[in-house]
């Protein structure tokens, strides 16, 4: 395949997010059923037989604020601790993989529901997302990619040597500190969801790279969201298959000195590499470079995580009209450079991005939230940076994320109960000044999927909207799951934000977005709310999940 289809499989992504209840209903008693089986997929994904690496203990008091990392290219404290960002070292790299996608939680007693949680949301913990990572110099480990183990906190070097022709073949950048690269098992998800997995999947890609920008952005790294590369050049990089396991993005990461690199040249298609790549604009595919490091390794480990598994065919399907094999089809949208959005001039607390993380969940299966009013201020510290600039092939550079965010406003302070629109400014634009609540509550149960939360106990309830036309546009097939993932990284600050607040944040995709797009005032057409996060302080539970600590 050189190309992705102009258009992605539209069919499908109806399916997914106007009909979600028809969908999902097919697939949910098969799923619960199988659930409890022997034949549940596995928590992590175990590489035998592979050299394994030794990382230093997580260090928590390397991350300091949340906040300031989001905001832009500021850092916290400024230009010159920027200038001053050391070489990426084993104790930072520890710390950013741990951080970004590591194990925080363990679920025990008689309550316990899922063992492990991460410190992003996952839908019923399966977490089919896997972490890779390019290193080129970073000491003592040897050049190479290596799958990051978040059970044992482990590197397992998955195919060694320079490998920077290989990097510069997926039209990746070979002068950065390191390259985070982020796959789906698909199957993981689909045991439970059947074809509704694959937009689970790609929301969740899109939580835990925007995880992954707030921990490196603390650690003054910074980092470009690549959502458009070969798909087979950095599958072969990593010896997978996409039917099982698909290559779905990759984060290169500057030091904050280094900043400019981040940014592609004006005149440059987004495809083309940065100043010291090597890579040319057309078919780019390296062939499998095999493991010079490894000889024990044949060159393509496959996916030791699954054996057996059969696949599936519908999720197969609609993924193949998203991949690209060149770079001819690379676009973006959005709009030129806007106003930089703006911290509360009021707040000038510290926010732990650390404490955020670990407090970070989704409250229990059924969301009880205790009704209990919240300030505007306190809002405008949990959406204040949902919409600041990151660099992202996706969007023109400086340009905010392709994403709205529309609000329904039930119990908050000083603002009048309705729906609104938060600005990347921060300003708030009222468009129905009447109470949310109640018809929300009916519009969910009205469509049979209102059961497991109640919206009129929230604070507030945000949406996340893209414009699928505009994507298509852009984007051609990657559309829609080039907008999930950047929707991703909003509902990811919004989350992690929300816990430094002891606020829940819980991601429920249970709504007819069809209803929800005529609830909200939206203009017709492809313009859909992909995300529904529900914003309130959850009631106590007798769930015990102590943290993970290294």
């Amino acid at each position: 395949m050189n190309h992705a289809p102009t258009v992605p499989d539209v069919d499908y992504w109806h399916r997914a997010l106007d009909g979600f209840a028809v969908m999902v209903a097919n697939e949910a008693e098969r799923g619960r059923d199988r659930e409890t089986s022997a034949d549940t997929p596995p928590a992590f994904k175990p590489y035998r037989s592979l050299p394994r690496h030794r990382l230093p203990r997580p260090m928590p008091a390397m991350l300091g604020d949340a906040r300031p990392p989001l905001a832009g290219s500021r850092t916290r404290s400024g230009a010159a601790e920027a200038q001053a960002t050391p070489r990426l070292d084993a104790d930072r790299l520890a710390t950013l993989l741990h951080y970004a996608y590591g194990v925080s939680r363990q679920e025990l007693g008689p309550a316990a529901r899922w063992a492990y949680h991460r410190y992003v949301p996952s839908a019923r913990c399966l977490f089919p997302t896997e972490l890779y990572v390019w290193l080129p110099a970073v000491r003592p480990y040897p050049p190479g990619v290596y799958y990051y183990d978040p059970a044992h906190h482990r590197l397992v070097l998955v195919r060694g040597g320079d490998l920077r022709t290989h990097i510069a073949a997926a039209t990746l950048p070979v002068d950065a500190e390191c390259v985070l690269l982020l796959s789906s098992l698909f199957w993981k998800t689909a045991f439970r969801y059947g074809d509704y997995a694959y937009r689970l999947c790609t929301q969740e890609v899109g939580l835990v790279a925007g995880n992954a920008l707030m921990v490196a952005g603390a650690l003054g790294l910074r980092g470009r969201l690549r959502h458009q590369f070969p798909d087979d050049a950095v599958e072969s990089l990593l010896g997978i298959d996409w039917h099982d396991e698909a290559a779905m993005m990759a984060v290169p990461l500057f030091r904050q000195a280094d900043v400019s690199r981040t940014a592609l040249p004006d005149g440059v298609p987004p495809g083309t590499s940065h100043a010291g790549d090597t890579c040319v604009g057309r078919t780019l595919h390296p062939g499998n470079p095999g493991n010079p490091g490894n000889p024990g390794n044949p060159g393509n480990p496959g996916n030791p995580g699954n054996p057996g598994n059969p696949g599936n065919p519908g999720i197969a399907a609609v993924h193949e009209r998203t991949r690209l094999g060149d770079t001819a089809r690379f676009g973006r949208m959005g709009a030129a450079r806007p106003p930089a959005p703006q911290t509360p001039a009021d707040d000038d607390r510290t926010v732990s991005l650390p404490d955020a993380l670990r407090r970070r969940q989704s409250g229990p299966s059924l969301l009880g939230l205790i009704r209990e009013p919240i300030s505007l201020r306190r809002m405008r510290r949990v959406l204040g940076h949902a919409l600041d600039p990151h660099p992202s092939d996706a969007v023109p550079d400086g340009g905010p994320p392709p994403i709205d965010l529309h609000l329904a406003v039930i119990d908050v302070e000083d603002v009048p109960s309705g729906l609104y629109r938060f600005h990347p400014d921060g300003a708030l634009e009222c468009r129905r000044p009447e109470p949310p609540g109640v018809p929300l509550q009916r519009l969910l149960h009205e469509a049979g999927v209102g059961i497991a939360l109640n919206c009129r106990t929230a604070n507030f309830v945000a949406y996340l909207v893209g414009d699928l036309d505009a994507a298509v546009r852009g984007f051609g097939g990657r559309a829609e799951r080039i907008l999930s993932q950047e929707a991703g990284v909003v509902a990811q600050r919004i989350c992690v934000l929300g816990a430094a607040e002891e606020l829940t944040a819980r991601i429920h995709n249970g709504y007819p977005a069809d209803r929800v797009r005529e609830f909200l005032g939206l203009r017709r057409g492809r313009q859909a709310p992909l995300f529904q996060i529900v914003v309130g302080r959850s009631r106590p539970t007798a769930r015990y999940q102590p943290p993970v600590v290294w």
